[in-house]
């Protein structure tokens, strides 16, 4: 909504579906022309109320706590820009962009893509970079004062939340009634699942079990489907990363996880690391040392035995020597598909110098 001062006319209140302030402009000017043809302003403001965005250009989708602004038709500089100011005004929640940058923009396309970012810098919480442009997009949020947190390990697969399970055929185990029993507990108890409800007159279900609401929203399993097309180009991303690692701390005081053999093969989830003869301080120490320099690390995992709940049924850590003893000088290192090799060569860097403070 805003407010249009037109001449001695008394302040006209407008509301509009049109995001952006090149739509504000653009109506500003046309009820400057309609008023000027002497249309009165309750016909503009009615005409304004039914006006409908273009599909795909600053369209707003979705209501409660979660809106998507479909921008997906813009790939020029200036709608990209004012597509984040737009997502920038939304200070009432969560603000995430997911882009894939513009393309076909000749020899300017990384520099625009670099200046996209560092505009989104500003204006989102969270950014998901994909396509061939991502590291441009990255430079230019790291340039805008982004919060270094996509450094952070992450799950080599994701569905944003969620989960998939697959199973192998089993003897005398009927598949569909495997499935079924997954649905039904995963959705309520209900009987028929959402595309069975979509055909024609079979609306109507049960709910035949008072189970769980722990189902993947189609969303998120259109998104699991993507990543499963690419899964192969990530693993292999996946893998140069490791044998980065690999090469430059091998000759550390340092025990690694083997990820590959003749027989063998990781889907690289984590990197981990032991600090061999080091303590839960020396470790812990690190761990701030590498976050003062942007580069979130982690440990995989701290022992059951010494949370609050296990302690209460009567588990003591002493019990368990060898879980304490892995995860007391443990750290794992960022590991995902997004790192570029010089962000790779800038963590290893920092946690040879925290570590072992710069020795080779």
């Amino acid at each position: 909504s805003f407010t249009l001062h037109y001449r001695d006319l008394p302040p006209l209140r407008l509301s509009t579906r049109l995001l952006g302030r090149h739509n504000v402009l653009n109506i500003t000017g046309a009820a400057a022309v309609a008023l000027t043809m002497g249309v009165p302003p309750t016909g503009i403001v009615v005409a304004l109320r039914r006006l409908k965005p273009v599909p795909h250009r600053l369209e707003l989708k979705g209501g409660g706590p979660a809106l998507v602004i479909d921008d997906a038709y813009n790939a020029n500089p200036e709608g990209a820009a004012e597509a984040v100011r737009v997502l920038g005004g939304f200070t009432d929640r969560l603000r995430i962009l997911v882009t894939p940058g513009m393309v076909e923009l000749g020899e300017s396309e990384y520099a625009a893509n670099r200046e996209f970012g560092e505009a989104a810098a500003s204006c989102c919480d969270e950014v998901v970079a994909v396509g061939r442009v991502k590291d441009a997009l990255l430079e230019g949020l790291q340039r805008g004062g982004f919060d270094p947190a996509h450094f952070h390990a992450v799950k080599n697969l994701t569905t944003a939340e969620g989960g998939a399970l697959t199973w192998k055929s089993i003897q005398d185990i009927d598949n569909e009634w495997l499935y079924k029993q997954f649905m039904l507990y995963s959705l309520h108890g209900q009987s028929k699942d959402a595309l069975a409800k979509t055909q024609v007159g079979a609306w109507e279900y049960d709910i035949v079990y008072p189970a769980y609401k722990c189902n993947m929203t189609d969303i998120m399993a259109a998104i699991g489907l993507a990543q499963l097309e690419r899964y192969p180009q990530i693993l292999a991303r996946r893998r140069e990363i490791i044998e980065r690692y690999d090469a430059a701390l091998r000759n550390h005081n340092v025990q690694l996880l083997n990820h590959f053999s003749d027989t063998s093969a990781s889907s690289g989830h984590l990197y981990l690391v032991r600090l061999l003869g080091k303590d839960e301080n020396y470790r812990n120490a690190v761990i701030t040392k590498m976050a003062e320099c942007g580069i979130a690390t982690n440990v995989h995992y701290k022992p059951l035995p010494t949370m609050t709940a296990y302690k209460n049924l009567g588990f003591d850590i002493a019990d368990f020597p060898n879980a304490f003893a892995m995860y007391r000088n443990e750290i794992t290192l960022p590991l995902h598909t997004c790192l570029t090799d010089e962000q790779v060569e800038y963590v290893i860097d920092h946690f040879v110098d925290s570590a072992f403070g710069g020795k080779s």
